[in-house]
């Protein structure tokens, strides 16, 4: 049943969380908050072949195994991707706003050796890139490049094919419950914590055997006989 506009003041938003260690949503509190949803609010799902999909946040939703990052979708906020070009053999930086779409996007180049080396919506992300052409540098990615469309290349970070790159640990001023912690790849689902087992006790017979009943009758000195 698709949910009316005209009901959607009524039914006020409700609140989803994200449990990682079963990769499911839940509306019990369990994991991260995502935020608010009401009808009309989707979940940004970004997979590591460097593609999103904004899906409706039902609590019976499967996520592909390859999902490197959940949250909220936000229409005007902006995200930032460092990846590598297969048709040029170059690093590029591009910094994009997700596009309300129905379909799966893919916001990096569909050429083979096409791979996103690095993604995340932090508000100022500062990275650092090791490289034949650069050495070792930091670069404040705000600055580097402004918003671009999704389907855009982006600007040339490096020509070494096999550059590194690393997101530091930077302050983000958004508040914290806009945050997301990124998420690890194929979690394995928690263990249940061993039981102790207890040690028996020896369980002394409450019954006697009949030969041992016998002997605790006997007296050690036979009874004295009293003549006529």
């Amino acid at each position: 049943v698709d949910l009316k506009s005209e009901g959607s003041s009524t039914l006020g938003a409700r609140k989803v969380w994200f449990d990682e260690s079963v990769r499911r949503l839940n509306s019990d509190g369990r994991g991260r908050l995502l935020g608010a949803f009401g009808p009309d609010d989707r979940l940004l799902v970004v997979m590591e072949t460097g593609a999103y999909e904004l899906i409706k946040p039902e609590l019976s939703v499967h996520f592909p195994d390859d999902m490197v990052f959940l949250d909220k979708w936000h229409r005007d906020r902006a995200l930032t991707v460092v990846h590598l070009d297969g048709e040029k053999k170059a690093v590029y930086v591009k910094r994009f706003v997700a596009e309300s779409s129905t379909k799966t996007v893919s916001f990096i180049g569909e050429e083979e050796g096409s791979k996103m080396l690095l993604f995340t919506d932090h508000g100022a992300p500062i990275v650092k890139c090791k490289a034949k052409d650069l050495g070792e540098q930091r670069f404040s990615l705000n600055e580097f490049i402004a918003v671009k469309g999704v389907k855009a290349r982006g600007k040339r970070l490096s020509t070494d094919a096999r550059a590194k790159v690393v997101l530091e640990d930077t302050p983000d001023q958004r508040p914290k419950h806009h945050r997301p912690k990124p998420l690890k790849q194929n979690p394995q689902p928690r263990s249940k914590p061993r039981r102790r087992r207890r040690r028996r006790r020896p369980q002394i017979p409450s019954r006697l055997p009949q030969t041992l009943l016998q002997a605790s009758f006997k007296t050690p000195f036979s009874e004295p006989r009293i003549s006529s």
